[in-house]
């Protein structure tokens, strides 16, 4: 495979990169002649004429009635029964 001839590798001649441009300068803007707006002075809130209601009280719930007391006592009673019946008898 032939090679073209070295010169052709090299690249192109370019002149020498003259140095950017310097940057635009703006000139700064000019101070604000407006002042700024005042700040939101809201009215203070009128005074309330009417105390504010009570706050509701739920009344508390009434006393659990003597059968579900006695059905959860069964209950706790069957788990009891059902841990000790899995445990060996030591006699």
């Amino acid at each position: 495979m032939l090679l073209p001839p070295l010169p052709l590798l090299l690249p192109a001649f370019e002149p020498p990169l003259r140095p950017p441009p310097p940057p635009m300068l703006r000139p700064p803007p000019p101070p604000m002649l407006r002042p700024p707006p005042p700040p939101m002075l809201r009215p203070p809130p009128p005074p309330m004429l009417r105390p504010p209601p009570p706050p509701i009280l739920r009344p508390p719930p009434p006393p659990p009635r003597a059968s579900i007391l006695i059905s959860r006592v069964k209950s706790a009673n069957a788990i009891i029964n059902n841990f000790l019946f899995i445990i060996p008898p030591f006699y």
